[in-house]
């Protein structure tokens, strides 16, 4: 999501997005399935989709054993992704990295 899109979005929703997960005394929350679809359509009015479109697309979903748990996860990520929670510092290494630095020790032990 773009700044564009999020403003649209939290202008849609008349409250932060912020709020749709984090409640009045910082508890974690699970916002309505409707909030959520605002927030979907917002992140892809860009390519032409609809309200409309995400209503037919959250039926699907559901029809084949999606969950709302799952579609909350993936807004989640969304969310994440295009920086909305700020950018994070990232230490951890990669499982390559840490297979790395393992056999290096080991190396230098014989």
């Amino acid at each position: 999501m773009d700044g564009r899109a999020i403003l649209q979005v939290e202008k849609r929703l008349k409250k932060s997005i912020l709020t749709l997960f984090i409640g009045p005394e910082g508890q974690v929350q699970f916002p309505p399935i409707n909030e959520i679809l605002v927030v979907l359509q917002g992140s892809n009015k860009v390519h032409g989709v609809s309200d409309e479109d995400i209503i037919n697309a959250f039926e699907d979903y559901i029809d084949n054993g999606g969950t709302t748990t799952d579609l909350y996860t993936a807004v989640n990520d969304l969310l994440a992704q295009s920086g909305f929670f700020g950018k994070q510092k990232d230490d951890s290494k990669t499982a390559t990295e840490l297979a790395q630095t393992s056999l290096s020790l080991v190396d230098n032990e014989e």
